[in-house]
């Protein structure tokens, strides 16, 4: 999606964010870009996004660049760092969505400003919107969200939240 924006839309007002756990996910999509020959190039940033805290994921996830490349990982199926040798992991960090508004520079919106807000993070939904009303009440962005058939029982909650915000679902 990412790359999809970045070619459809005029470069010199858009900025575009990308944030992943997977440095893997990143470079393809750098590599993409560039053999694209787009002016618009998001900015990349590996780590996730939700309730703070930090992650462990085995290193051979990292590993596996190419056609075994995960397209998600189960969060929930994060180690304790204790479980094997640093050199057997990486640690990805999680911040929230208003660290992220922080780390970009969005702190106040700007007259006619438009944002969207794509999110694709398998379950995990309510970890980013949930804890942000009051962000998403004053920024109020265009959300596209994934909710995958397995992960529905966040549904109920993501749809009050956005219908007490006024957001059409």
């Amino acid at each position: 999606y990412s790359l999809a924006m970045a070619c459809d839309c005029d470069s010199r007002s858009l900025n575009i964010y990308c944030f992943d756990i997977l440095e893997e996910s990143l470079q393809i999509l750098d590599s993409n870009i560039a053999s694209n020959d787009l002016h618009t190039k998001p900015s990349t940033f590996n780590l996730g996004v939700g309730t703070p805290r930090t992650i462990y994921l085995p290193a051979s996830i990292s590993r596996s660049l190419g056609a075994d490349l995960p397209t998600s990982v189960n969060l929930s199926h994060s180690v304790p760092p204790d479980s094997f040798a640093p050199s057997d992991s990486i640690a990805i960090p999680i911040v929230s969505l208003s660290t992220i508004f922080n780390i970009i520079h969005l702190n106040v919106p700007a007259p006619g400003q438009n944002l969207l807000i794509k999110i694709d993070v398998e379950g995990y939904e309510g970890d980013i919107l949930l804890p942000e009303s009051n962000l998403l009440s004053i920024f109020r962005p265009h959300i596209i969200c994934e909710v995958l058939p397995t992960t529905l029982c966040n549904l109920p909650c993501l749809e009050t939240l956005l219908r007490d915000l006024n957001y059409t679902i």
